[in-house]
């Protein structure tokens, strides 16, 4: 993966959901290292993603927020995907979380 394009699916990720925890919540990142893979999981204290959100996961264009464009999720998605991973977005009682799924690239012989 591109390191730019990392950097941008993560800041995007770690941008929501700082934005939706409350203030003085809380924003946890765990790190997994699986069978050729490696699981990011980033966590929040917010209110959860809203139902459009669950059901599109990730749809275009649509956003709760006052400004943007609505497009993060859905660029998350496709960077996810062009890396041969996957986005899961759920929520827990104690808020919404994001895990990013990405193959771990082969170390050359």
């Amino acid at each position: 993966m591109d390191p730019s394009r990392c950097r941008q699916l993560f800041l995007n990720l770690l941008l929501n959901a700082a934005e939706a925890s409350p203030r003085g919540g809380t924003v946890r990142v765990r790190a997994e290292a699986r069978h050729k893979s490696i699981a990011v999981r980033i966590a929040d204290s917010g209110p959860g993603f809203p139902q459009p959100v669950l059901a599109d996961q990730a749809e275009e264009f649509f956003s709760t927020k006052t400004a943007g464009a609505g497009l993060g999720l859905s660029i998350c998605r496709r960077i996810v995907a062009e890396a041969g991973g996957e986005l899961k977005l759920y929520n827990t009682e104690a808020g919404a979380v994001a895990e990013v799924m990405l193959p771990v690239a082969e170390e050359p012989p």
